[in-house]
């Protein structure tokens, strides 16, 4: 996502050396990074929602909702943004060309462009992506990661969308329909 520049300060070494590295990149289902960004830094009960504020004035100004919702915790009060309301915020923003930037609800997929990638692997499949990728490079005889990847989040995942309008998870399927085609992800259906 940062490209080279941050490869050369870690590393310290020219875009002629770092063509020789292996570049291995692995995503998340999108909807599902969608709804683990709402629920890590969104939802009331996150340690980070009392910087929800410009979402929540993003919020208003685009008319899904006219007013704040507070919800008191003893640290003070924060913002509530339901799961609803971010997914509206992000397509109207979508709509209107000026979604707020971040990496975690952000369409993903075309941006494999910008480099040359050696390898893509999926988060939901990390055990046998990261062993293919280990012998890629040569050194799976040394090393290997853990071969159980336990979901814990495919209740929430399932009542997190089927919360939604039906109109507001077709079209955000529709949003992230380019990331599931490119990153081989099945265009899920509820």
């Amino acid at each position: 996502m940062y490209g080279y520049r941050m490869l050369n300060i870690t590393l310290n070494k020219t875009i002629e050396e770092l063509e020789e590295y292996k570049k291995a990149i692995f995503f998340r289902e999108p909807l599902e990074r969608l709804v683990s960004y709402y629920y890590g830094i969104m939802h009331y009960t996150s340690g980070y929602s009392a910087n929800n504020k410009k979402f929540e004035n993003l919020i208003i100004r685009s008319g899904i909702r006219n007013h704040s919702v507070m919800h008191s915790k003893p640290k003070g009060d924060i913002y509530n943004i339901t799961f609803s309301e971010f997914a509206q915020m992000l397509l109207f923003y979508k709509a209107n060309a000026s979604i707020p930037s971040a990496g975690h609800y952000q369409r993903v997929g075309y941006k494999l462009c910008l480099h040359d990638y050696d390898f893509i692997g999926h988060f939901e499949t990390l055990s046998d992506d990261s062993e293919c990728f280990l012998k890629l490079i040569n050194i799976a005889d040394q090393y290997s990661f853990p071969k159980i990847h336990i979901q814990k989040g495919n209740i929430r995942f399932n009542e997190s969308l089927k919360s939604l309008p039906r109109n507001v998870l077709r079209d955000l399927i529709d949003f992230y329909r380019l990331d599931d085609n490119i990153l081989g992800y099945k265009i899920p259906k509820f």
